[in-house]
């Protein structure tokens, strides 16, 4: 079984990056409601992070999934 090649660890300025974009996108990702709409919204809400992530940070790619657990582990 191959294993996925494990990205390198985000950098300060990476950080900071995630830090701002987190507390603008914060009245969505951070809504405690769990229906199907809300759960929509948030993982959008992930997505246009990310994207917004990806064009500020450089040549390093990470998914939604990569950001919201760094978020969870490192704030």
């Amino acid at each position: 079984m191959l294993k996925k090649p494990r990205s390198s660890n985000l950098s300060y300025v990476e950080k900071v990056i995630l830090v701002d974009l987190c507390l603008k996108y914060r009245d969505i990702i951070e809504n405690k409601r769990t229906d199907a709409v809300n759960a929509r919204a948030k993982e959008d809400g992930w997505r246009r992070l990310a994207d917004e992530f990806r064009a500020s940070s450089g040549d390093v790619k990470r998914e939604w999934q990569q950001l919201k657990n760094v978020r969870s582990l490192d704030m």
